[in-house]
């Protein structure tokens, strides 16, 4: 399969199809997909090149043979030949005027107009070879011939002729090597074997010998190449050197250049060399202009500035008037350095003390969860009892988790919270109700909250409070917003702490100078000084008094 670009913007390819009528069919690519414009003959599937002309004729080429299909339908019919000799094809192209270029590999090029030969060159003729590897038609209908020895040029003149030129490495080329041409958008670019140029295309076509530009091809400081950039920055005492390089176009004998590094030189200087080097240039900006005899308007510059040496620096003068300061500046850093280990430390002693407080409460709470669960055992039937464990292995598992983390979200406190609470009522019955309530106005998923933090209180409650008091008994546990701390506050209807405490003497719980302690320095840590426990008694006056417990805690975000 192959394909065919036309100078109208149509695209063809060419491909095979193992239908029993044909073997070889040319479809039309556009935006809207691709369509059928022809058949080839079977006999005709293996040809090499292939063109379309404007008339929508297939051109098509096998070796020394050229095809020419009026007929589209793949027919057999209106099919021509051409050459039918030792002419070897390389290249078919069509112009906008129609005309079938035809290149070849012996013979030159040749020129089709309504399937009639009009024009034949080869080197006879004024061509650089007669071996044309391929051939490219611009919008001006002019012909660009590519070989091995260079490029040529078919201009039609006025008068119905064409004037043939030649381009070599001695007048435009870098290689005489030519692989291929194309225009672009006023630029001609031609692809050689010692790389690509491009160049206005009126220069070339017009002008009998292109203007010379100069261009920085090398760059060296200090003996080292470098990439080749606008401008440079030179360190005192370094050497620099600039290559450059200008195609000659009318001889291959290199040209003679001129050149002047203003901030330096008065005069400018004449070399053939393509090289300059310049050493031990005093501190400074500079800028080489550089161009080829005979064409000072297209040359080149390349700007650089020559550091001054160190001492003549500013930071070096400066350096010196500062040592003083800074010997003193490093007394005063290393006092603050004291200071910040001395805070360091203290924090790392806030931390231990906390991750010790922790692991203190887990185990004061499963022992009195156990004591709680065998007593529910002993006292209830095994269904009640297994499901019980069920639930309990749950509260294990989320005190296990939460144990470890130092801060857990508000939301996960009140689901523990509510897990342990449903367990405690199932042992003591349904004489106890609880409520857990947030206000709207706090975010309880990214409010952070110290882990078993208020399950030891609630517990003491449950212990203490609860037990001894008649009738229903109420817990009620509120989360709100104070300022920029966070107060729960634990409400029951027990019995009360003077009474409390005269029947409960020998059993007090540990879990609240626990707590006391855990939130003693989490204020320390957050710079926050107020007392993080009070205890108040709910009404002296009724029987069974109630406590109301507030706990204080540092609004800390958390998952933002």
């Amino acid at each position: 399969c192959n394909y065919y670009s036309r100078v109208d913007g149509a695209f063809f390819i060419k491909g095979t199809c193992n239908d029993k009528y044909e073997s070889c069919v040319v479809e039309r690519v556009d935006a809207g997909g691709t369509k059928r414009v022809g058949r080839v003959p079977a006999n005709l599937t293996y040809k090499t090149n292939f063109c379309v002309d404007l008339k929508d004729r297939f051109w098509i080429s096998h070796k020394d043979t050229l095809f020419c299909l009026a007929d589209s339908t793949g027919s057999g019919k209106g099919i021509e030949k051409y050459f039918e000799k030792n002419v070897y094809i390389s290249d078919i192209q069509c112009g906008r005027d129609n005309k079938v270029w035809v290149a070849t590999k012996n013979n030159g090029v040749y020129c089709y107009q309504d399937k009639k030969c009009v024009v034949h060159f080869n080197t006879e003729s004024g061509l650089l070879a007669d071996n044309i590897s391929s051939v490219y038609i611009d919008d001006s209908n002019n012909a660009w011939l590519c070989s091995e020895n260079g490029l040529n040029l078919l201009r039609l003149g006025g008068s119905g002729k064409y004037d043939i030129r030649s381009f070599t490495k001695a007048n435009l080329l870098p290689d005489n090597c030519v692989n291929s041409v194309c225009e672009k958008n006023g630029t001609l670019y031609i692809g050689t074997n010692n790389g690509l140029l491009g160049i206005n295309t009126k220069d070339v076509i017009n002008a009998k010998y292109p203007p010379i530009p100069v261009y920085i091809s090398n760059i060296s400081i200090r003996g080292r190449d470098t990439a080749v950039r606008s401008g440079y920055v030179v360190n005192y005492g370094n050497s620099i050197s600039f290559g450059f390089s200008a195609i000659s176009y009318s001889t291959e004998k290199a040209p003679t250049y001129f050149y002047s590094l203003e901030g330096a030189d008065k005069e400018w200087s004449k070399t053939t060399s393509e090289k300059i080097q310049y050493d031990h240039l005093a501190p400074g900006d500079y800028r080489l202009l550089v161009y080829a005899e005979g064409w000072q308007g297209q040359g080149t510059s390349i700007a650089f500035t020559v550091l001054p040496p160190y001492w003549q620096k500013w930071w070096f003068i400066l350096a010196e008037v500062l040592a003083g300061l800074i010997v003193l500046a490093g007394i005063f850093y290393a006092v603050v350095a004291y200071k910040h280990r001395k805070s360091d430390l203290l924090r790392k002693m806030i931390e231990n003390d906390l991750k010790s407080l922790r692991a203190q409460i887990n185990p004061h709470f499963i022992f009195n969860a156990l004591n709680s669960i065998q007593d529910f055992i002993f006292s209830h039937q095994p269904r009640q009892a297994n499901y019980f464990l069920s639930q309990f292995s749950r509260l294990i598992r989320v005190i296990v988790d939460n144990s470890a983390k130092e801060y857990i979200s508000l939301e996960d406190e009140i689901k523990f919270l509510k897990l342990y609470l449903e367990l405690e009522k199932l042992r003591i019955g349904e004489t106890l109700s609880f409520q857990i309530s947030c206000d709207e106005q706090i975010d309880a998923a990214n409010i952070g909250i110290p882990s078993m933090i208020v399950q030891p209180i609630i517990e003491n409650a449950l212990v203490h409070g609860l037990p001894m008091a008649n009738g229903e008994k109420k817990l009620l546990v509120h989360f709100v917003k104070s300022g920029q701390m966070l107060n729960c506050i634990i409400t029951d209807n027990g019995i009360g702490r003077k009474r409390a405490h005269r029947y409960k003497k020998q059993n007090v719980s540990m879990g609240l100078s626990n707590i006391t302690e855990r939130l003693q320095l989490v204020c320390t840590r957050e710079n926050t000084k107020i007392q993080p426990i009070v205890i108040t008694d709910v009404d002296e006056s009724a029987l069974n008094t109630g406590t109301r417990v507030s706990i204080f805690i540092p609004l800390i975000q958390i998952n933002s």
